[in-house]
């Protein structure tokens, strides 16, 4: 009778058989055939290319600043293509898991909130879970703006007095 073998450990297969496989790299599977009567073999090969999965980000550079309610969050979202698993396993801020309060903080969903290391950029990275696949943006933090004004509290009618003003990280 005829009979066959799949390497790559697939093993036994029979004329017009199918087996199911799940390469993680792009392999190559050769099929050999023998006959005992007349006896005669033949090979055949069959290549499957695996995709390697990537990490894009969005936005790849944003802004935020330490403690002003309205701008000390950005929303990243992590697209992972070429595998059928586009989950993301994680979240890193400056390569800590989740961040810190001084780095700032990331959510599950790429939810970013600055932190007090402010007056730098720190690095966001997103992992697959398909392979490890990374990528990563930027975000840099300005620090909160500080502002104030003082004069003498009291003054004569007609009188007059000078206001300081004093502020620092933004202008006036």
């Amino acid at each position: 009778g005829d009979s066959g073998t799949i390497n790559q450990g697939v093993g036994p297969v029979t004329s017009g058989g199918t087996k199911t496989v799940s390469p993680t790299t792009t392999t190559t599977y050769t099929l050999t055939t023998t006959r005992s009567n007349p006896s005669g073999s033949a090979t055949a090969t069959a290549t499957v290319t695996v995709n390697t999965p990537s990490v894009s980000i969005s936005p790849s550079s944003a802004n935020a600043t330490y403690n002003i309610a309205s701008y000390n969050t950005v929303q990243f979202t992590a697209t992972v293509s070429g595998a059928t698993n586009t989950n993301i396993s994680g979240w890193y801020v400056d390569d800590i898991p989740g961040g810190n309060s001084s780095v700032g903080t990331i959510t599950s969903s790429g939810l970013y909130t600055a932190g007090t290391s402010t007056g730098t950029t720190h690095t966001i990275k997103a992992v697959a879970s398909a392979n490890g696949a990374s990528n990563t943006a930027s975000v840099y933090v300005y620090a909160t703006p500080t502002g104030s004004l003082s004069a003498t509290t009291t003054v004569s009618y007609g009188g007059s007095t000078t206001i300081t003003a004093t502020f620092a990280n933004g202008s006036a």
